[in-house]
């Protein structure tokens, strides 16, 4: 089922933003993606996975962070990207994100 809103924002007691991005991991399966701006520094949580409507929400919630939010930031500034676990799903956007964000540390 499609999320209601395609960029959720959170704030934590820290200062941290955190910003919940929802992507089409499959056909009508959704998962998410977080991007977390703390201390200057841009960490994104998971990549989604390879099926090519996962890498387009990705980059659309970008635009919609940077949009809706007023925050400018893109994938070129991401400086780490963190793989939590081994699921598709979540590392399978790896490669596609890549050319968009090719400074970013990678991290599993």
């Amino acid at each position: 089922m499609k999320p209601s809103q395609p960029v959720e924002f959170y704030l934590a007691a820290n200062g941290a933003q955190i910003y919940r991005i929802a992507v089409e991991a499959f056909s009508d399966f959704y998962a998410w993606v977080y991007l977390v701006l703390s201390d200057g520094v841009i960490t994104l949580l998971d990549t989604g996975s390879s099926y090519p409507c996962s890498i387009r929400d990705l980059l659309h919630g970008f635009d919609i962070i940077r949009e809706q939010f007023g925050v400018p930031v893109s994938p070129a500034d991401i400086d780490t990207i963190l793989i939590t676990h081994g699921h598709i799903d979540h590392y399978g956007g790896l490669n596609a994100l890549l050319p968009h964000a090719p400074q970013a540390h990678r991290c599993a």
